[in-house]
């Protein structure tokens, strides 16, 4: 198992983040299951983000970071971990590719480590070549909040991937990295295409890539993950969630055209 999470300015969780993931590590290990890596992706954290990584590289051998220069963005973030994931799968050769599961995480700690069992899985018994984790957002986020995920998520997850996923735009899954290695140059190209078209970042990234896996045939399954925890919890102001209707309708049209 591969994981690989983007990270900005995340010196209050990495560390949490990290240790949880060492102990999940050893409980995978009893399963036969190992990480091999967890790729952070240090998107030019202009805190001490990059030190803290260096500090825990020596503690943990599983740490891979990948430190930017300048902030490039949450998407190319991710796009810079998926590569790198990929690389380390396809080093080991076509029998790594096929047996590898790469993990896509975040690193404020609404992703969980000790749900990583619920992802990996639904892969590991054979029936699915991906899963997405899905987090219940509840009125602690804000009821506005709630409302969003829930009616935008389920609008998007029913027509672009035939299930119901009551989150906007889910960013916890896992998937076989065969799968993801078929998929990924379409995924760049939509990126390309998107960013042109609407001089952005294409954000919505994350559901793109298990549509385009579903278009291919691939399996998915979702896993309900547990809520987010009490000193996590992060108020979204209506703003931003203005601006994710925004994303939500720009990003619905273009996958309707590239689908």
């Amino acid at each position: 198992m591969i994981i690989y999470c983007p990270a900005y300015n995340a010196k209050s969780t990495l560390e949490e983040l990290l240790e949880r993931t060492a102990a999940q590590a050893k409980a995978f290990a009893k399963q036969g299951i190992c990480l091999e890596k967890f790729i952070i992706v240090n998107d030019g954290s202009t805190d001490s983000t990059g030190a803290l990584l260096a500090k825990l590289g020596k503690k943990h051998k599983f740490i891979q970071a990948i430190n930017k220069q300048k902030n490039e963005g949450a998407t190319a973030a991710v796009f810079t971990g998926m590569e790198a994931a990929l690389a380390l799968a396809a080093a080991g050769g076509k029998a790594a590719v096929r047996r590898t599961i790469l993990v896509r995480m975040d690193s404020d700690l609404e992703h969980q480590p000790e749900d990583l069992p619920l992802l990996t899985g639904h892969i590991t018994n054979g029936q699915d070549n991906a899963c997405v984790g899905y987090i219940p957002i509840d009125s602690r986020s804000g009821r506005f909040w709630a409302w969003f995920n829930r009616i935008f998520g389920m609008a998007e997850s029913r027509e672009f991937l035939g299930l119901e996923i009551p989150q906007f735009c889910p960013g916890f899954y896992a998937m076989q990295a065969a799968t993801l290695a078929k998929i990924s140059p379409s995924l760049e190209r939509m990126s390309e295409e998107y960013s042109a078209k609407y001089g952005e970042e294409m954000l919505f990234l994350d559901l793109a890539v298990l549509a385009v896996a579903k278009k291919q045939g691939k399996k998915t399954a979702v896993a309900c993950l547990r809520p987010i925890e009490d000193g996590r919890i992060k108020r979204q102001p209506f703003g931003k969630l203005l601006r994710y209707f925004s994303y939500h309708k720009k990003g619905t049209a273009f996958l309707r055209t590239h689908l």
